[in-house]
């Protein structure tokens, strides 16, 4: 039989009782994060959701929506650009940078961020979207993705990422798509 690496006792106390997430408990432990994910889930341990920050410290839907509508429309000077793109960069290079990535299915390379965002429900971003974020100094919004200039999802050197707005992207892969098709025909 063997014997489990992560006692429940351990991680219920960094867990739970400290409120430490995934990715510190890992290092700590020497484990892999894809580890402390599974024995949570083993020892039936109820995960935080992903929008909770660290100690589940949150904003709810609507305190968000009004912090977010009381800063819209302000003209920031350029300092003040320049300190939220400062601090913004310090948070992805301090949090984000050194988390555990795995391939998606779709070829995507996903980084464990548990507290980004975007993050999914088990903890990982997307890594075009953090690269980009760490260029522009902010999140992306709802209607900005990433486009991957030579079509490899795993090839995320910041050369080969470009900002679009969601409509561009799509109609970008319309159009090459119907290319690829009036090619195939001409050819059959």
């Amino acid at each position: 039989m063997n014997k489990a690496i992560i006692s429940e006792d351990v991680l219920r106390e960094k867990y739970i009782r400290d409120g430490k997430p995934m990715n510190i408990i890992a290092r700590e432990l020497g484990v892999a994060v894809g580890s402390v994910y599974n024995y949570v889930k083993r020892y039936g341990i109820e995960s935080r959701p992903t929008h909770m920050g660290f100690k589940g410290k949150t904003h709810s839907e609507e305190a968000r929506r009004k912090i977010s509508n009381v800063h819209k429309g302000k003209v920031l000077s350029d300092e003040t650009k320049r300190k939220i793109a400062e601090s913004h960069s310090k948070h992805f290079d301090g949090v984000y940078k050194e988390g555990h990535k795995k391939e998606h299915y779709a070829g995507y390379i996903l980084v464990y961020a548990p507290d980004h965002p975007r993050a999914t429900k088990d903890g990982y971003v997307f890594e075009h979207r953090i690269v980009m974020e760490r260029l522009i100094g902010r999140f992306l919004n709802e209607s900005e993705v990433v486009h991957h200039i030579n079509h490899n999802r795993s090839d995320n050197r910041i050369e080969n990422l470009k900002l679009m707005k969601r409509s561009d992207h799509c109609s970008f892969h319309m159009k090459l798509r119907a290319l690829e098709r009036n090619l195939l025909d001409e050819y059959q």
